[in-house]
């Protein structure tokens, strides 16, 4: 069970995050091509890009599928930065530092504290890996919803870097 009093969304069981499957594919892209991801995440196609080539050139991200109880309700990933060199996050070490990507998939999602419970579960899976030391996330300055989970998920602004981080206890 979630850390709520409640179960989170209705009763239907504790989040878990699954890999993600190619019969994802078509959901996440229904996600990424209306709101609330579409304002945030932009042009569906480079996302989409990344998944379709998560074998390949992309094999360094790690996607999932964010399910409550049976029903997907977002989706998120996770990498290395060393990997993507984003130039963001090159002022932190190179060893040791991920960053996440997550967003939920339906606006009828939004308020019921599944966001919180999406990044405490990635954040979990992340710095349980044993090189993981920091977890960064650059989310839009605009996005108060992350900013606020973010903060609430025990992550600190870098108001320097503009960053969110977490470090491993």
């Amino acid at each position: 069970m979630t850390r709520e009093a409640e179960p989170l969304g209705g009763g239907k069981g504790e989040m878990v995050l699954r890999p993600l499957e190619e019969g994802d594919v078509l959901l996440v892209a229904l996600w990424l091509n209306r709101d609330p991801l579409r304002k945030w995440f932009g042009d569906p196609e480079d996302w989409l890009s990344e998944i379709r080539e998560r074998e390949g050139r992309f094999s360094f991200l790690r996607h999932f599928v964010a399910l409550l109880g049976e029903d997907p309700v977002g989706f998120c990933q996770y990498y290395r930065c060393a990997d993507a060199d984003e130039e963001v996050y090159r002022s932190f070490p190179r060893e040791g530092t991920y960053s996440v990507d997550y967003g939920l998939g339906d606006a009828a999602c939004l308020g019921k504290g599944l966001g919180r419970e999406l990044v405490r579960c990635l954040s979990e899976r992340v710095l349980s890996l044993p090189d993981a030391r920091r977890i960064v996330v650059a989310p839009d300055r605009e996005n108060e919803a992350s900013r606020r989970t973010l903060l609430r998920c025990g992550f600190v602004l870098d108001e320097e870097r503009g960053v969110f981080v977490k470090e491993r206890d």
